[in-house]
């Protein structure tokens, strides 16, 4: 999940649906996009974020520098 926050943005109409920026060097992610998702979910995974059973709310910036270095 991605929440506005200092220095992030996501879509608010001033940027494309389903961005989220990070604002001191405008890296961004476009949500929408399948292999933004898959980056994230591959990312998510590495880590071990998910636990063995059950639902979870993850928070996509940690994630976010590993996914748009690729």
């Amino acid at each position: 999940m991605f929440r506005p926050g200092p220095d992030r943005v996501i879509a608010d109409g001033y940027f494309d649906e389903g961005a989220a920026v990070r604002l001191p060097d405008r890296e961004y992610l476009n949500l929408h996009e399948p292999g933004s998702v898959r980056a994230l979910l591959d990312e998510a995974l590495a880590r071990e974020v998910f636990p063995a059973a059950g639902s979870v709310e993850v928070d996509g910036w940690p994630l976010f520098d590993a996914v748009t270095r690729v």
